[in-house]
Formats: C-alpha cells, sequence, structure tokens
C-alpha cells in the first residue's frame, strides 16, 4: 500500500509544478506580448496582438525574452 501512495503523490506534486511551469510561461509571454504592443503605442486589442505576431523579428524578440525568462 505504501509504494502506490507514494506514487500518488510523486504523481500529484509533478502534475501540479507542471502546471505552474505552464502558468509561468503563460504570464510571461502575455508581459512581453504587452510591452511590445506598449513599444508601438497600441491599444492591447486582437488587432494589435495579430499585427505585433504578424511581425518576424518581434515575434522572434518575445520568444527570445521568453527563452530567457522562463
Amino acid at each position: 500500500v505504501v509504494p502506490v501512495v507514494g506514487n500518488i503523490t510523486a504523481g500529484t506534486a509533478a502534475f501540479f509544478t507542471s502546471m505552474n511551469y505552464g502558468l509561468e510561461t503563460i504570464n510571461t509571454f502575455n508581459q512581453l506580448l504587452q510591452e511590445e504592443i506598449d513599444n508601438a503605442g497600441m491599444d492591447f486589442t486582437p488587432d494589435a496582438i495579430r499585427s505585433i505576431m504578424s511581425n518576424d523579428e518581434t515575434r522572434a524578440r518575445i520568444k527570445r525574452k521568453l527563452e530567457q525568462e522562463v
């Protein structure tokens, strides 16, 4: 019985750890996207997001910063 309980506990901990990593990544991406939109003098709208994300240079810059942060 003890190994089963240990496996369940470890599995639960791993699940919450991976969820936390995912949420941190999403939050960081949103912050970087907001910075790029602000720097472009735009409001945070779907059109502004499309405009920023369609620019290869800006998208690459966000990706580099995201890799450094996370």
